[in-house]
């Protein structure tokens, strides 16, 4: 009697989910006269739009900050280009934007408060 035994290799398509980066948007408005604003720090901004893992952008308006956003969206594919654009149209805001990749600030900027608006705009290629 003969026993045939038969091994079979499967291989995880894993193609959607654990390769890539993690992304985590940190916006932050201030109002440059504290004192014009009964002692307010933190601002709104009016218009916020970031990249998701899908490539297209995560729009919302009238947001306040600070506010920390996009880690648990899932991986970005590498190649990706990544941004995010935030606009406040209160005078005398600053607003700083920063791209958090993996865990470590990878882009930043931050741009002065002036008398009409302020405009930011964040990218890079992962």
């Amino acid at each position: 009697m003969f026993v045939i035994t038969l091994f079979f290799s499967c291989k995880k398509d894993d193609s959607g989910s654990g390769s890539g980066s993690t992304i985590n948007y940190i916006i932050k408005a201030t109002y440059d006269n504290p004192q014009d604003h009964g002692g307010l720090t933190n601002a709104e901004v009016t218009h916020l739009a970031l990249t998701t893992p899908s490539g297209s952008n995560s729009v919302s308006e009238n947001s306040t900050t600070p506010m920390s956003i996009g880690k648990d969206w899932g991986k970005y594919k590498s190649g990706m280009m990544v941004t995010a654009t935030c606009e406040s149209v209160l005078s005398h805001v600053t607003v700083t934007v920063e791209i958090w990749r993996d865990g470590v600030i990878w882009k930043h900027q931050t741009v002065l408060g002036s008398t009409n608006y302020t405009d930011v705009t964040v990218t890079g290629a992962l």
